[in-house]
């Protein structure tokens, strides 16, 4: 498991494993990269190498090509859920009126420089970067860490691996003995997927803060959007190749 977890951290540079860490990342960070969405991506991308290996679950081009529009949906479920929770932090952000203190006649003047003043831009809900750190229960399981899963767990589909000695016995052994082959694998998978636990540490010690974390997060979102629609547009073997041919030089 070791050998397999080294030979996976060394593969990195291989350009191949973008087709999984690149929707990845994108997902990762359009929630905002919280750490139970790193986490379930992790989960996805150990359990789908593995399926992936054991050739449980193996999908066509046409599956392929339909299997982007669930990761489309995820991202715009994301993109929604983020959005609505950032217009009630605004709305929770701004101080209530003691009514009985505003005559009738200055209500009205009142009320429209309230209005007035929550409409601007100057008015950002604190940061929530350190404080969401402290995790409930329930945390773990939200929509954005569920989506981020399934989203690692598709792109394994999508996947062509840069084979080097010890996955390339992995995937000659799994297909006859999965249960024997499920702990190389899970190393090997930790390996590859070390670049998305690096970039949840750096967000999360960066602590960026609200507005440039929900920047990032519809930039991030637009851009996976972006990839699974050209999976969709039947570009997955145009891609693959493409990375293929810049994985060679680390072969």
């Amino acid at each position: 498991m070791i050998d397999a977890f080294v030979e996976g951290a060394r593969s990195i540079v291989q350009a191949c494993h973008l087709v999984i860490l690149f929707p990845v990342a994108a997902t990762v960070l359009a929630a905002r990269a919280r750490l139970p969405v790193v986490a379930w991506s992790l989960a996805g991308i150990v359990l789908g190498g593995w399926v992936f290996a054991t050739r449980w679950l193996v999908l066509d081009d046409t599956q392929i090509r339909w299997s982007s529009l669930v990761v489309v949906a995820g991202l715009l479920a994301i993109a929604v859920q983020q959005r609505l929770i950032g217009r009630r932090r605004n709305a929770s952000s701004t101080p209530p009126r003691d009514e009985s203190s505003v005559s009738s006649g200055d209500r009205a003047s009142t009320s429209t420089d309230d209005s007035a003043s929550t409409g601007s831009d100057s008015v950002e809900p604190p940061d929530d970067g350190a404080v969401t750190q402290r995790f409930t229960e329930s945390d773990w399981v939200t929509l954005p860490a569920v989506v981020a899963g399934g989203v690692a767990f598709i792109a394994t589909t999508w996947w062509r691996p840069c084979v080097g000695e010890h996955f390339g016995d992995i995937l000659t052994r799994a297909p006859n003995d999965p249960w024997g082959q499920l702990a190389p694998s899970v190393g090997f998978m930790a390996g590859v997927s070390l670049p998305i636990l690096l970039l949840g540490l750096l967000i999360g010690g960066l602590d960026p803060g609200t507005l440039v974390r929900r920047r990032l997060a519809i930039a991030s979102a637009g851009v996976g959007v972006i990839l699974a629609v050209s999976v969709l547009a039947g570009q997955h073997g145009e891609i693959v190749a493409k990375l293929f041919e810049w994985s060679e030089p680390f072969v």
